[in-house]
């Protein structure tokens, strides 16, 4: 199941979160080597994670973390517009419409099969909610050999 993890709930899925800003670093300082904020030597957490921000995670029965997805409104600071706007030759697209997906973490754990899992389950489960949320447009930083994998499955892209 993926829970959808707010300011409101939040307290409810302490050891999930805990759990995933662990893998988050283990992904992407320890594997990926980005230059990174880290918090207690364990745990990547950075300025984009307060209240404002959305979590869609997806964790076993223990609660361990297998994959993660992180939304950000876009009419207040987010990754793009605050830290990668050099990136678009025009304006950041941002607004009450418009979220950015950031911190797509899948479990190091997991086999390649069970990413793919957890990862479409992920982002079906992040379309049903920007639906549900009347979002039109989503936006986020990555590298350009993701996006073929993201028009493989389907997604209308333009790059900035």
């Amino acid at each position: 199941m993926i829970e959808i993890i707010t300011s409101k709930n939040k307290q409810k899925f302490e050891k999930q979160l805990l759990s995933m800003f662990e893998e988050r670093k283990l992904v992407f300082v320890d594997l990926l080597k980005w230059d990174l904020m880290i918090t207690d030597s364990r745990f990547e957490i950075d300025q984009f994670d307060d209240d404002h921000a959305v979590y869609l995670l997806a964790a076993d029965n223990a609660g361990r973390h297998l994959g993660s997805m992180r939304l950000l409104r876009t009419d207040r600071p987010h990754i793009l517009g605050s830290c990668f706007a050099y990136l678009s030759d025009g304006h950041v697209p941002a607004g009450a419409d418009t979220l950015e997906v950031t911190r797509l973490c899948l479990s190091p754990r997991l086999r390649a099969d069970g990413r793919r899992r957890v990862r479409n389950r992920l982002i079906s489960a992040m379309t049903d909610y920007v639906l549900a949320q009347g979002i039109t447009t989503l936006t986020g930083v990555a590298r350009a050999t993701w996006l073929s994998q993201i028009l493989t499955m389907g997604w209308r892209c333009e790059t900035l």
